[in-house]
């Protein structure tokens, strides 16, 4: 069993890693309330009539990027039965931000792979606290964001022995 401060350090490389993705991979956009446009989402969670536009600012986790990533990699747990597997991977998340902060329709947009990843990467997700909503002249509006969770093992940590495959 790996010990507490291998778990954290683990942990810790998933967020720096997280972090490092988000501002390279995020997309963000806020939702108008003009309901004449057309769908800019096509994952068809959202009306046929929302419209999607830049907000002034974006929404926030409370206390910005840096407390962000200390929630994760606080919260964010490597599923044993993963572990164990020695799967590896990136989950992207997608979810909205609504006018009160709230995260909403949180949702795999792509998978690792391993489904225990792709569920843990989900409910540290809808874990998370009340974000500062996005802005738009001064009026809170929706946000879609896509957030890549980076799940690595780590280098030190031995990985399960794969059975080699012969001819028989």
């Amino acid at each position: 069993m790996p010990n507490t401060r291998k778990i954290l350090t683990m942990n810790k490389f998933i967020a720096i890693t997280a972090l490092v993705c988000l501002f390279s991979i995020t997309t963000a956009s806020a939702q108008n309330n003009d309901t004449t446009g057309t769908l800019a989402d096509t994952t068809g969670t959202l009306s046929d009539t929302t419209e999607w536009v830049t907000p002034d600012k974006q929404a926030e986790f409370p206390g910005g990027w840096q407390k962000m990533f200390e929630y994760i990699a606080k919260n964010l747990n490597y599923p044993p039965q993963a572990r164990e597997a020695g799967a590896e991977g990136i989950v992207y998340v997608q979810f909205i931000v609504e006018k009160d902060g709230t995260l909403s329709e949180v949702a795999v947009a792509q998978g690792s792979g391993h489904s225990s990843l792709d569920d843990a990467a989900v409910d540290v997700m809808k874990g998370m606290p009340k974000w500062k909503p996005a802005m738009k002249d001064d009026v809170p509006v929706r946000s879609k964001f896509v957030m890549p969770l980076h799940f690595q093992l780590a280098k030190d940590e031995p990985k399960p022995e794969r059975k080699k495959r012969g001819r028989k």
